[in-house]
């Protein structure tokens, strides 16, 4: 497929010398008077069309004077238009038109470049014969083709791939020239998809955060270079993104993006200085035709208007090789803010106007570098206080863990020996009075105690150790990010982080297993509440203290489920399983007494 299109362009840009030949973003228009090309010009191109119509969104063979359709374009490939032909028919003419004619249509199925004699003959005798120039127009689609390409790279990458097919360096250049450069940036540098500039013509090939080549070259593009590429591109535009305000729709180009390119595409110096400056400002806007770069780095607000194109026309090579000089002492800590600040304010201290930047890139860098041991002076001694934080705040968290841990082990532990000691007290007024009157209510009243009030305090203590785990998570975090403010190679971060997370994991753990618990106790509690009130009701008289006892103490559970329900280990089936089991059983009870006393 590349070299079916290298062979379409070579023929749109052979008519060059014969006509004109115009290149956009998105297409190639040619218009050329026909009787002035060789033979073979006009059959490389009629056979273009018809061997790739889908690549052309017009092509049309026409007599002017008057004007009149004579070939275009379908779906097909080339076809005539009979309407034109018989308005041919209408003027007096030598030239035998039907024969051209039907001689096409016979051929152009079988033999195009049979049938495209016929239209040379066409052309010529209308021409030389009857004095009619006859025009050939036609307009390549750019963006089909593109398309096309990026079908042939590996299907995960497509969507993040954008392709331009130049013919020649030059003519990119003149294009980049004649727009606007918010509109070159629009065109060429979205967000997300890797800038891949294709080109007819012999170039350099450049793989890197964009990818130029050749369509002979195209098919070598390797999936994996290409996802490496891509990468490269995000990360730089993130960064680029990430440390200027981009006002009016303007997009950010990362100068990682364009200065691998900048001496294989001089057209793209406009586009070097934009991205440069872009990075180095606070802001970016365009104004009054131009581009407004802002340097803030309090208290000093440092502007200027710009328009890249004349900049970059204005620098010589020397110049721009000064700017990228400046971009890649600034790259080394381009993603630290404050290394920002100070770069933006060593140029505003340093430069009387911001395109002076590429002569004074020394002394830039020089007033950077004093910043840069001024801060490390002055922070010196927030820097230790942060190192003696971090390290009191991991000996405290290994304590505050452990205490909360252990408090709460505690408390389960108590509520076990609490029932463990309702059983005993139970068996004991069994055995000491071989009597069980007093067992239901006393062990209601213990597990009224348990439901409403200690076990809210044990989830309490249960939602402490799940906030004091959030809380150390967000306190590492601050003491973190202040010590990488400074530098990273002062912890080894991965092992402290590891030491925290074991801790917290430990917290987790002994929380979960406290939670199951409590809610295994709860659940068995209803279930022994249910079986006191039914013992209660169906165990004694209706109008005995038990009784009373046992329905007191199911109202008191519906209270209970109204202050504590929101809990954790409050089960809605078992509470309601429990009331509807008690007053089922005592109604029932009422209903059988009612009878018996009736009958």
């Amino acid at each position: 497929m590349p070299s079916d299109v290298t062979e379409v362009l070579q023929q749109v840009r052979s008519l060059e010398s014969e006509g004109e030949v115009e290149t956009t973003l998105t297409d190639i228009g040619f218009t050329v008077t026909a009787s002035g090309l060789d033979r073979d010009e006009l059959f490389g191109v009629i056979e273009a069309v018809h061997t790739h119509p889908e690549w052309f969104t017009d092509f049309e063979l026409r007599c002017d004077s008057p004007t009149i359709r004579l070939f275009g374009k379908s779906g097909t490939g080339v076809v005539t238009h009979s309407d034109g032909f018989e308005e041919l028919a209408e003027l007096d003419l030598s030239t035998d038109h039907d024969r051209a004619e039907r001689g096409f249509n016979n051929y152009s199925d079988s033999d195009i470049e049979r049938a495209a004699e016929f239209v040379q003959t066409l052309v010529d005798g209308l021409h030389a014969d009857d004095g009619h120039s006859v025009t050939l127009t036609g307009i390549v689609d750019k963006s089909t083709i593109e398309d096309e390409l990026i079908s042939t790279f590996p299907s995960v990458l497509q969507s993040e791939v954008d392709v331009f097919l130049w013919p020649d360096l030059e003519t990119l250049g003149q294009w980049v020239e004649s727009e606007s450069i918010a509109d070159v940036i629009d065109a060429f540098f979205a967000f997300e998809k890797l800038p891949v500039l294709v080109f007819e013509s012999r170039v350099t090939s450049v793989i890197d955060a964009s990818v130029v080549t050749t369509l002979e070259d195209v098919d070598e593009l390797v999936g994996e270079e290409l996802a490496d590429s891509r990468d490269q591109y995000q990360e730089a535009m993130q960064r680029a993104r990430k440390s200027t305000v981009w006002y009016d729709d303007l997009s950010p180009v990362p100068p990682a993006a364009v200065i691998p390119v900048r001496d294989v595409i001089p057209g793209f110096r406009p586009v070097l200085v934009y991205s440069i400056y872009g990075v180095f400002s606070s802001a970016v806007e365009a104004k009054n035709g131009s581009i407004e770069f802002t340097i803030t780095s309090e208290p000093t607000t440092f502007a200027k208007q710009a328009n890249p194109h004349d900049a970059s026309r204005d620098y010589d090579p020397a110049e721009i090789d000064g700017l990228v000089r400046a971009y890649e002492i600034y790259a080394e800590h381009e993603d630290k803010a404050a290394f920002r600040d100070f770069w933006r304010l060593a140029i505003a201290n340093t430069c009387d106007d911001l395109l002076e930047l590429p002569d004074h890139v020394e002394e830039v860098r020089e007033y950077y570098e004093d910043l840069q041991v001024d801060a490390i002076e002055e922070n010196f001694d927030d820097l230790s206080d942060a190192i003696q934080q971090i390290h009191s705040f991991m000996t405290g968290l290994t304590s505050r863990v452990s205490d909360a841990a252990t408090q709460l082990s505690r408390q389960i532990q108590t509520l076990l020996f609490t029932l463990i000691g309702t059983i005993v007290a139970n068996l004991f007024l069994v055995l000491r009075w071989n009597n069980v009157t007093y067992v239901p209510p006393f062990s209601l009243f213990i597990v009224v105690v348990l439901v409403g009030i200690y076990f809210p305090l044990i989830q309490d203590r249960i939602e402490d150790l799940t906030g004091l785990r959030e809380e150390v998570e967000k306190d590492y975090e601050m003491y973190e990010t202040e010590i990488r403010r400074f530098s990273e190679q002062i912890f080894d971060f991965e092992e402290l982080e590891g030491r925290k997370d074991a801790y917290l994991c430990m917290a987790k753990k002994k929380e979960k297993w406290a939670q199951e618990r409590l809610d295994l106790i709860f659940r068995l509690l209803m279930v022994t509440w249910a079986g006191l009130a039914i013992w209660s009701f169906v165990g004694y008289p209706v109008a005995s203290m038990q009784t009373a006892v046992g329905a007191a103490s199911l109202i008191v559970l519906i209270g209970i489920w109204q202050y504590h329900g929101e809990k954790e280990y409050f089960d809605y089936r078992y509470m309601i399983g429990c009331v509807a089991a008690g007053f089922g059983v005592l109604g029932l009870r009422l209903l059988v007494e009612a009878l018996l006393w009736a009958f």
